[in-house]
Formats: structure tokens, sequence, C-alpha cells
């Protein structure tokens, strides 16, 4: 299998980067439940949010990065999604 790292910035001192993303769920207690696939994250999300329940929906990407000293640097940020995934509820509602 090969490396998804790719080699980024000039030639000469290029690092290597990879990026992924993973879906977080927050929940009002503070627990947090993080999930690699998108689907599974939303069918649990929008079965929260169908029993009335609060929830929030994060899309996040982590950029880790290879430095020439070896050392790993992790970078991430956040993307709320939860009013997408309560429109798409509601579009399935009204085309059902």
């Amino acid at each position: 299998m090969s490396s998804k790292y790719r080699l980024y910035g000039p030639l000469g001192s290029s690092y290597h980067t990879r990026d992924f993303h993973q879906w977080v769920l927050l929940f009002p207690d503070g627990d947090k439940l993080t999930l690699s696939r998108k689907r599974y994250a939303v069918m649990a999300a929008k079965t929260v949010l169908a029993r009335g329940g609060d929830i929030r929906i994060f899309e996040e990407t982590v950029m880790r990065t290879i430095l020439p000293s070896d050392e790993v640097r992790e970078d991430s940020f956040r993307i709320e999604i939860t009013e997408r995934v309560k429109l798409e509820m509601e579009a399935e509602r009204i085309n059902n």
C-alpha cells in the first residue's frame, strides 16, 4: 500500500504532509464521539435529532506533517455541520 504523504513546499526543503477527515459528535453533557466515516456520523446525529435530543456535529480536518528534523506536527480545524444535517432532515421530511 502506498503512503498518502505528499511533498509540500519548495524543492530542497519540502515536508511530507497528509491530511485526513474525522467527524466529531458533541453531546450536551460534554461527551464526544469521534468517527472516521461521515455516513455513520450523520446517521447517528439524525437519530439523536429525530428523537428531540441536542447534538452538535463537526467535520474535523487533521493535517499531519513530518518536519526535516523527523518531528511530527499535527494541526487541525473543525467546521460545524449541524445545520446542514438539520436542513437535510427537513428536505427528506418534505419529500416523503
